[in-house]
Formats: C-alpha cells, sequence, structure tokens
C-alpha cells in the first residue's frame, strides 16, 4: 500500500558506539537460536536503534536462514541510518567486512523488521547509487506506520517476535487450598513443554480477543463449579515455527547494457535486450544457435555481444527502446519460449520461480512510456509463518476420583515472522543486486518503476 508521505530523506552516516562499527563473532554468539540474546521490546516502545540493528541482522542471518552466511563468520564493517526530514531514523544499513553482503533493518517496529539485504557487496547510500530511491520510496511507507495506532500494525509488531530475548512468563498466582498441588503440576508440566500460560483471568490481553470471549463462555459452562473458573481456568500457547524456504537466485549472472556485453563502448545494448540474454543464457536455450560454453555469468565474451546484439535488433525495431513488451513476447516465441504475459502478480512472479523459472519484470515512471526499465527477477524467498496453538484447560466438573484438568477447546492463529522477498537483477552489472521486499520497484536512482508493471513469466524452452 501507498502513502503520499513524500516528504525527502536525508542519510546520516553513523557508526555505532562513536567507532567504526566493527564486531567481532564473539559479540554475537548465534548457534543458540533461542533468541535468548535478543532485543527487548516492550507493548509502547517502537524505536529501534543502531546497535540492536546490528544484533536484529545477526539473528536474521543465523536463524534458519540458507541465504546468508553464518553471523559468526561476519563482521560488521560499517552501518548508517536513512532519516526522515525530521531527523527520525527510518531504518539502519549493516555492511559486513571484505564485500560480505548487508542487511537493512527498519528503525521501527510499526514495519517489517528487515527491508533488504544481500550475501555479497555492500550497500553504500549516496544519491548516485540505483537502490537509493528504493531505499526512499520504502522509507515513506516507514514514516507513515511510525504514526499509526497499536491496532493498525499488529501484524508488523508480530514480526519482531523472533528477534525478541527469551523472558520467562508470568506464572499466575494460585489460590491456596486442596486444588494448589494439581496446579503446580500442570503448571510444571506445561512450562517443561515449553508453553506459555496463564489464568483465564489473566489472559485477555495475551491471546485474540475473539478467541478470548469464546474460551470465557466455555469456561463458565464446562468448569466445575466448586472453583472460580476464571482464576482456576488456564489457557497454554505453544507455537510451531514455518521456516522460509529460498529458491534461486536462479541464474547469478550480472550482466549490464554497457561494454563488455554491449557491442562497443558507445551504443548501450538496453535493458530488455539485456534481462532477454540473461534468461537465454540460464536455460542455454536455443541449441545450436550460439556458442553457450563461450558466454559466461559475469564477463562478456565475444558470443555474448553477438547474442545480445541480435536479441537488440529483433526486440528494438525502431532503433532504441528494448522495453517494448510485445516485440519482447514475440522474440521469446521465436526463439522457442513458451511463457505468458501478465500484470504484475506476486503470486504467479513467485509460482513461476519456485517452478525454476525466471521472470522479467517491466515498469515505467508515472505512466511514461519512454521511462520504462525492464529487469530479471530470479529469486524468491517464501515468508516464515508462526502459528500459536490456543488451548483452553478447566477444572473437571466430575472430581471423582480425583480433581483433574481438562481441556475442553482450542483455536489457533498464523503469524508472518517474514515476509517474502524477491532477488532483483536489475541489469547493471551485478551492482544492488539482491533480496528485496516487493511493494516498491525501484532499481535506478531517481526512477519509480510502479506503474503499469507487466510481468513475462512461466519462461521456458518449448521443447
Amino acid at each position: 500500500m501507498r502513502h503520499p508521505h513524500l516528504f525527502p530523506l536525508i542519510i546520516a552516516v553513523g557508526l555505532l558506539l562513536g567507532s567504526c562499527g566493527t564486531y567481532e563473532k564473539d559479540d554475537f554468539e548465534t548457534e543458540d537460536t533461542s533468541f535468548s540474546k535478543g532485543i527487548t521490546l516492550l507493548p509502547t516502545r517502537q524505536t529501534i536503534s543502531a546497535d540492536e540493528a546490528v544484533l536484529v541482522a545477526q539473528l536474521f542471518n543465523s536463524n534458519d536462514n540458507t541465504l546468508l552466511t553464518k553471523a559468526s563468520n561476519r563482521i560488521v564493517s560499517s552501518t548508517q541510518t536513512l532519516e526522515s526530514s525530521d531527523g527520525e531514523p527510518l531504518m539502519h544499513i549493516i555492511n559486513y567486512e571484505k564485500e560480505g553482503g548487508y542487511v537493512v533493518v527498519s528503525a521501527t517496529t510499526n514495519y517489517v523488521p528487515v527491508l533488504a539485504f544481500s550475501e555479497k557487496g555492500n550497500l553504500i547510500l549516496d544519491e548516485k547509487s540505483p537502490a537509493v530511491f528504493y531505499l526512499k520510496e520504502i522509507g515513506k511507507d516507514v514514516s507513515y506506520y511510525k504514526e499509526q495506532p497499536d491496532d493498525s500494525v499488529k501484524t508488523y509488531r508480530k514480526m519482531w517476535k523472533s528477534y525478541e530475548s527469551s523472558v520467562q512468563p508470568d506464572y499466575p498466582q494460585i489460590k491456596s487450598g486442596d486444588i494448589t498441588s494439581l496446579v503446580s503440576s500442570y503448571m510444571n508440566q506445561w512450562y517443561a513443554a515449553g508453553y506459555d500460560y496463564y489464568t483465564l483471568s489473566n489472559a485477555q490481553t495475551q491471546i485474540p480477543s475473539n478467541i478470548y470471549s469464546s474460551f470465557v463462555s466455555i469456561a463458565e459452562r464446562e468448569a466445575n463449579p466448586d472453583f472460580d473458573y476464571m482464576d482456576f481456568s488456564f489457557v497454554t500457547i505453544g507455537y510451531t515455527y514455518v521456516s522460509s524456504t529460498t529458491y534461486g537466485p536462479l541464474i547469478g549472472s550480472s550482466w549490464s547494457q554497457h561494454y563488455p556485453f554491449a557491442s562497443s563502448t558507445d551504443d548501450p545494448c538496453g535493458c530488455g535486450a539485456t534481462a532477454i540474454g540473461q534468461i537465454m543464457y540460464y536455460y542455454s536455450s536455443p541449441e545450436g544457435d550460439w556458442d553457450w560454453d563461450n558466454i559466461y555469468a559475469s564477463s562478456g565474451t565475444e558470443d555474448t555481444r553477438l547474442l545480445i546484439h541480435y536479441i537488440k535488433s529483433q526486440i528494438s525495431p525502431l532503433g532504441g527502446y528494448s522495453s517494448i513488451l510485445i516485440f519482447n513476447s514475440g522474440f521469446l516465441s521465436q526463439a522457442g519460449f513458451s511463457h505468458s504475459l501478465i500484470s504484475h502478480s506476486n503470486n504467479r512472479v513467485s509460482s513461476s520461480i519456485m517452478n525454476g523459472m525466471p521472470v522479467y519484470m517491466s515498469g515505467e515512471v508515472n505512466n511514461n512510456f519512454f521511462e520504462r526499465h525492464s529487469w530479471v527477477c530470479e529469486g524468491y524467498q517464501s515468508p516464515a509463518f508462526m502459528i500459536s496453538n490456543y488451548t483452553l484447560w478447566v477444572i473437571d466438573i466430575d472430581p471423582y476420583p480425583s480433581y483433574d484438568y481438562t481441556s475442553v477447546a482450542g483455536d489457533n492463529t498464523t503469524t508472518t515472522l517474514q515476509p517474502g522477498y524477491y532477488y532483483m537483477n536489475w541489469g547493471w552489472g551485478g551492482s544492488y543486486n539482491g533480496w528485496f521486499l516487493s511493494d516498491d520497484v525501484s532499481p535506478h536512482s531517481g526512477l519509480d518503476l510502479s506503474t503499469n508493471r507487466y510481468d513475462l513469466v512461466d519462461i521456458a524452452p518449448s521443447n
């Protein structure tokens, strides 16, 4: 969702603790994935500091994320903070030594925790970098949600749970009496099994309101009337985590529109030809027409230039623009590739990539055809979820042969802990290729390519 918060952003380069912002691996031990060393989040707290962002990045790198090197092998080289014109921090950029990648962390718990990341290269904020405008666009959303009420940002707040330090639950206060030993026994069992648990009277702020109301009605009806059902009924909460799955990057190429991929230094080959060429390289197809053994992922050869020049001649009949979709689609069909031309759809994009097929993407600035850009989306990381399972326990109405707890109701909710990311190959020689949220697409500084977006999905050789 876009929101018209169009104030400019400024870049503040901040070094953690007043120094170079470098941390040794022992400072952030991450083999323990229980998150006992996370950040402390209070219900009303929103702001994430730069040093906390470093810890979030380390936990993100190490927690079942196969995309990135283990945090113990990555040393922070610098941090940068992107601020609004009012001086409010919007996001923190953490770069790692030896071009070891970067992670962009939101500066507020009112928005998605990790905004972008890459295992390679660094993200240096300057006005000429292709990624700056993209981050500014995301910054508008960050600014908007920073000002929204708690009810509007619950989904985002829950995403930060993975980065929060482990805190033991507040154990309920039990009334004295013969039932105390039974209560203690069940509490010990729940604790040993890793459940959170609350008396029904204390559970209202811990579970969704509709589930709470239902549990109260059920407890009133099902619990033993000799005991206060609000104080002697319990709600246990168990958690099931569904990790994200990574597909790609499928191609891993870093072609550009210029020599040595274009035929000459003064004749760029165009973004459309660059994108299509990389997809053809991925499949090494059509066979027999090109010397695929002499075409490489990151270096241009004479065979690469011949391929790109041919593609450009076929999709740029007017002698300039290579992002005319009808020509690009027609060329792929002529070259023996099946595909579908669609209006942009995240679902179709992710499905295509999950089935091993890279996607050709295209978009315009303010519906202006002459400011259209095309690129390749070649990777997808599915969201990570947490399923919260709620169970209501009451003291059985029948006290014979002894009092006992019984479960009388259950329900669950699903929370997104980490959103989906897409690996964008912008066609800039590998610069700023990385994993990005899909809400905004601005690969080139000063360009917002979010209008007239189209995709060529399910691209594959017909044979």
